[in-house]
């Protein structure tokens, strides 16, 4: 699906901050969170990305981490 679609989706209560993580490609995750944030509070977006990061290999945790700080954090702070 494309970012617009989503959006809509996303406004219209059809889809979740975790239903979208949950679709979208780990190099698309940076774009992602950026629309999720425009259109949901910061807490659920960041716990949908917790929920995403606790099933992501061990092995890209810290570049998830990263992730997490860069988009969630740094707004709650």
């Amino acid at each position: 699906m494309d970012q617009v679609v989503l959006e809509q989706m996303l406004s219209s209560g059809k889809m979740t901050s975790a239903e979208i993580l949950a679709r979208t490609p780990i190099n698309q995750l940076d774009e992602a969170l950026t629309m999720l944030m425009r259109h949901r509070p910061v807490k659920e977006v960041g716990n949908a990305l917790m929920e995403w990061i606790a099933r992501t290999p061990l092995e890209e945790f810290n570049a998830m981490k990263g992730v997490y700080f860069r988009h969630c954090v740094q707004r709650t702070t």
